[in-house]
């Protein structure tokens, strides 16, 4: 059932240590998090958010999850939501939704681009690919409320100095207004630098607005489930309470992860070695748990629907079905796409309460 129906949250919290220097540390410093609730305050319309998380590939997942939604809601999605928030390929997703993309129009793009970008040999080669994608979809727009259909946030890594680097649509997303949408940069600038997974894809140098040549890294390195942040926004910047919030919370599926190399598959069979994508893929998934964690401690009161589950383990040949986040394979890719949509059914019910009145 949808988390966060009932009791009134403690809201005081400490964060005096100076001596902390975690990522997470980082992003709950950046967030500034007191959590507001009101009892007296009047519970209204429902606001409703899409969080992404990233996770390279197995986007489709999300999208297989986001077709039955758009099939349930017989609307294009960003009339349902009032905040999208993605990081990496949540991030494409995401923007191409707030731009009034249909999630069928989305797949496409991603069965034409991903095996390509996915099949380079190096890092240098799949960035190039990967911006030549973004020019093609985004063009030249720039990442601001002029061009999209409802609120956006997306989540990169500032490689400087190690913190998050949110790039909002809309001046009501700042607190007090303070703050440049998208910092000027183009949508096609802003989704490279949130998928810029390093060593996978080279640190992404910004090309667009006022941070020109900023080196910034994929937005998973701080915040790969993005919900805090968009949560926080819909709290202290558009002035939400939390129990009109509801979010539905997308990752790309939990799995078994597979070698790039038989090289790897080797190494990992004489217990010399754990690949750097093997390592990569952990981080994240422990990032991934540690948000979900933190916000069940800080924002109890606030609906979410977290859909993240376990793709099959085996196939109809008893086979294990094992992948990664630079999966090329289109037909793999097309059977991860249906473990999405066979996750949604599984959820149906919490999803169809988030947009009951």
């Amino acid at each position: 059932m949808p988390e966060g129906q009932g009791e009134v949250p403690n809201a005081s919290a400490s964060r005096r240590d100076d001596n902390k220097s975690s990522l997470v540390y980082n992003c709950l410093q950046h967030l500034e998090i007191k959590v507001i609730y009101n009892m007296t305050e009047a519970q209204t319309d429902h606001f409703n958010i899409l969080s992404l998380d990233g996770g390279g590939s197995l986007g489709v997942y999300t999208l297989g999850v986001l077709k039955k939604v758009e099939e349930l809601l017989e609307e294009p999605l960003y009339k349902k939501f009032q905040l999208i928030y993605g990081t990496s390929t949540g991030s494409i997703i995401g923007s191409l939704l707030a731009r009034g993309e249909s999630v069928s129009e989305i797949s496409k793009k991603y069965f034409q681009y991903i095996p390509d970008i996915m099949s380079q040999r190096n890092g240098s080669t799949r960035s190039q690919a990967l911006k030549k994608c973004a020019n093609e979809v985004f063009q030249d727009y720039e990442f601001n409320d002029e061009n999209f259909k409802t609120l956006i946030g997306v989540v990169a890594t500032n490689y400087e100095d190690s913190k998050p680097m949110i790039f909002k649509s809309s001046r009501s997303l700042f607190q007090e207004g303070k703050g440049e949408p998208g910092f000027g940069c183009k949508i096609a600038d802003v989704v490279v630098a949130s998928c810029s997974a390093s060593p996978f894809f080279d640190i992404h140098k910004l090309i667009s607005g006022k941070n020109l040549g900023m080196q910034v890294i994929d937005g998973g390195f701080v915040a790969n489930n993005p919900t805090l942040f968009a949560i926080t926004d819909a709290i202290k910047a558009l002035k939400k309470p939390e129990t009109q919030i509801r979010v539905l919370s997308l990752g790309v599926g939990s799995y078994f992860r597979s070698d790039t190399s038989p090289f790897e598959t080797l190494l990992r069979k004489l217990k010399l070695s754990s690949s750097a994508l093997d390592l990569f893929e952990t981080t994240i998934s422990a990032n991934n748990n540690t948000i979900d964690n933190l916000r069940k401690i800080f924002f109890r009161n606030v609906c979410v629907v977290r859909i993240n589950d376990p793709y099959p383990y085996k196939n109809m040949n008893n086979q294990k079905i094992s992948t990664n986040l630079l999966e090329r394979n289109k037909e793999k890719l097309m059977k991860i796409e249906a473990f999405g949509g066979k996750s949604y059914e599984e959820h149906k019910s919490d999803i169809i309460k988030i947009f009951e009145n």
